[in-house]
């Protein structure tokens, strides 16, 4: 049996009176909203983050006592997706595993159908080779995808294939799509686009380097540019980089131009990653601020040959950012937008057990929306998290969470003060409670201090082409004939399965005692039914469609467009 390795790179509450969680319908929001996990270098994730987190879950499946059950017969699992930091679903995945022999393909299929469930999860794998300590990304190709169910709008489609170059070399390509809800749910579906994608090459043994690229298509966000007032971000960036903006231009996905395009290059070896990261428009590099930001007189140093920035691959720490929470009322339904902040006291030290000197923390949060909590910001060190000085770093405004200031061979940014925990239950003046969720956790790679001696061996390559949209396989998964949940992540912890309360089915017992086997039996503890084909909790005796969901991507493929490319790379 091939064994599925990850690939081997990366990296107290106050409750008050809020009711219990459990008393809420298991459709409200407070229950519904997915946890997304993302990391601060945002465009090194593309290269190598995600593809961990779905070997994660394939690794809790259990395929090795699973595999090879009867000609079209799955088996459901339900997984701890936070733990892979994988966006949350709420119901079971259905798993079909397949392998010959012990030196054949190993062939995975796992889809998500749940009752109530709006969102359809799709997920393919082909593993011919393990990963291993010269081949850290073995071979293999593994696509995955979600979208809405009723008309197949993609939230997210992505390929990752892996294969060897030569004796010591490999290639390591990715792509994925994104839509932008998927990150900002106050968002409407289909409003703003993300495409990303990356190349790696591999030596044995050594290390390796590649590019990533990140497009964002957004036609209709608009800026307040001086003279001209509120404005299309594209009518801006077209009256500043004319050449890119032909007559006609629209910043349509995926030939249109894009809103901001930003490319970065990287070498890695087993401890750091070197980057370099360039603006498309512009041609503009990345770069860091000496002693202080614009704001304070500080002078910007692009980056440049030996002055790149530098990550290390362990080590790292996380923090939410302030636009990454969920709100909710007592009603569990998440709150709007507000015309004005609510005010809300806050117990530093009641609540996270700590005390600060900022000088910009008055005792209270800023609630601005159901995403939206303000907690103040804090310069902090880039590597660990610790705090510089009292309030932002030095020359930046409340607002810049961007810049990078380089203090005494050290990098700082503003990072916010602290994080709300997850269950933190917020009083208004008027005594309402808020509900406070952690929806967005951020992993930040620990910056390497100037002249970081593992920082130093290593050299930037020239700028590789990476795939384009028509790399996405679109695989069909079709849904499996399947029985009850066999295995069960959240057998310990009972309350955080909102499905099936921790509860799991031997394989080849009879619960009910109706002859069905368990894995054959959709309703296990149900002696009157067992068949349910399209996994919907209806029993197909009774069910007027029992067909599952099938995305139709006629739509969407874009297969007679080229993504677009005028651009510095």
């Amino acid at each position: 049996m091939k064994k599925v390795l990850f690939i081997t790179f990366i990296f107290s509450t106050s409750i008050f009176s809020f009711p219990d969680l459990n008393t809420f319908d298991k459709t409200k929001l407070i229950w519904k909203n997915p946890k997304i996990f993302y990391v601060h270098q945002y465009l090194l994730d593309v290269a190598f983050g995600r593809v961990n987190s779905y070997l994660c879950l394939i690794n809790n499946t259990d395929y090795k006592n699973n595999s090879n059950l009867e000609d079209g017969i799955g088996y459901k699992v339900i997984l701890d997706n936070a733990a892979c930091e994988n966006v949350e679903v709420s119901h079971p995945w259905t798993i079909v595993s397949k392998q010959e022999t012990e030196n054949s393909n190993l062939d995975m299929e796992l889809s998500i159908a749940g009752p109530d469930d709006i969102t359809d999860y799709k997920m393919k794998l082909i593993l011919e080779e393990e990963t291993s300590d010269s081949n850290p990304y073995g071979t293999l190709t593994l696509d995955y995808s979600a979208v809405l169910k009723g008309n197949s709008l993609p939230l997210y489609v992505a390929t990752y294939e892996s294969g060897k170059l030569s004796e010591n070399q490999f290639k390591f390509e990715a792509a994925y799509y994104l839509d932008g809800v998927v990150v900002n749910n106050l968002l409407p579906a289909g409003y703003e686009k993300y495409f990303y994608s990356s190349k790696i090459i591999h030596t044995s043994n050594s290390g390796g380097h590649g590019t990533a690229i990140a497009l964002n298509f957004n036609p209709n966000l608009e800026v307040v540019v001086p003279g001209l007032g509120l404005v299309k971000w594209l009518d801006a960036l077209a009256i500043q980089h004319p050449q890119y903006f032909p007559q006609g231009y629209t910043g349509n996905y995926p030939d249109g131009n894009p809103i901001s395009i930003q490319t970065v290059n990287f070498a890695y070896n087993d401890k750091v990653i070197k980057f370099e990261v360039i603006e498309g428009y512009s041609g503009a590099k990345n770069g860091v601020w000496l002693n202080a930001g614009s704001q304070g007189g500080g002078q910007f140093q692009a980056s440049s040959q030996n002055s790149e920035l530098c990550v290390g691959r362990t080590g790292s720490w996380t923090y939410v950012g302030p636009q990454n929470y969920g709100v909710y009322n007592t009603s569990g339904d998440r709150i709007s937008n507000l015309n004005s902040p609510l005010s809300v006291t806050y117990d530093l030290q009641a609540i996270n057990n700590i005390t600060t000197n900022n000088v910009n923390f008055n005792g209270t949060v800023n609630i601005f929306s159901g995403s939206w909590v303000g907690t103040g910001m804090q310069c902090k060190k880039i590597a660990d998290g610790s705090s510089y000085g009292n309030t932002i770093c030095p020359g930046t405004t409340i607002s810049d969470v961007a810049t990078i200031v380089l203090i005494n061979g050290e990098y700082y940014s503003n990072f916010p003060l602290f994080d709300i925990p997850e269950g933190t239950v917020l009083t208004d003046a008027q005594g309402n409670e808020y509900y406070i969720r952690q929806l967005g956790v951020k992993k930040v790679y620990p910056m390497k201090p100037v002249g970081d001696s593992d920082c130093a061996t290593l050299t930037l390559q020239a700028t590789l082409d990476t795939p384009d949209h028509k790399f996405f396989n679109y695989p069909v998964v079709n849904v499996p004939k399947s029985g009850a949940v066999l295995i069960n992540k959240f057998s310990s912890n009972p309350l955080a399965d909102e499905y099936l309360q921790g509860k799991s089915f031997s394989k080849n017992g009879d619960d009910d005692g109706d002859g069905v086997l368990n894995y054959l039996d959709a309703f296990p503890e149900d002696a009157l039914k067992s068949l349910d084909a399209d996994q919907d909790g209806v029993d197909d005796a009774v069910d007027n469609n029992i067909t599952p969901f099938q995305p139709d991507w006629t739509n969407f493929k874009n297969s007679g467009k080229s993504l677009y490319s005028n651009y510095l790379k």
